[in-house]
């Protein structure tokens, strides 16, 4: 009978070690990955300092961000992808450097003419945001 019950309680223990283990990692997981929202307010222009965007010449791209009051975004990690429409070439994946007053630039050179995506994520360590323009590379 000893036997029985010391059995039972065992297995009683082990499931309840199993539970605060599930929900243990289910705390874990929803606070580390909750950290950065996918929602927020920000202003990207994108823009270019080289009008039209020629195959095979350097382009600098340039992106101002503002925030939902319209203050610069000084302190904040930005990227672009940029893919043609036709997925033919492999995506240009840069991280773009803060300039000045809310402006960080990139430079980038096409090898294709045609339309592209460029997608640009914000990151401000808070919140993240990403907007995707349409860009036309021109052949020469």
């Amino acid at each position: 009978m000893e036997v029985s019950v010391e059995k039972q309680s065992k297995q009683k223990l082990n499931k309840l070690l199993v539970v605060i283990g599930i929900l243990l990692a289910a705390f874990i997981y929803i606070n580390f990955n909750a950290t950065i929202e996918d929602v927020a307010d920000f202003n990207i222009e994108l823009h270019t300092t080289d009008v039209p965007i020629l195959v095979g010449d350097s382009t600098t791209f340039q992106v101002l961000v503002y925030d939902s009051e319209n203050l610069v975004v000084e302190k904040a990690k930005l990227s672009i992808s940029l893919s043609d429409e036709n997925n033919e070439m492999d995506s240009i994946k840069q991280n773009l450097y803060h300039v000045e007053n809310g402006l960080y630039e990139t430079e980038v050179q096409f090898l294709q003419s045609g339309n592209w995506h460029a997608k640009v994520e914000v990151n401000d360590g808070k919140y993240r945001q990403k907007e995707t323009f349409p860009i036309l590379v021109e052949a020469y």
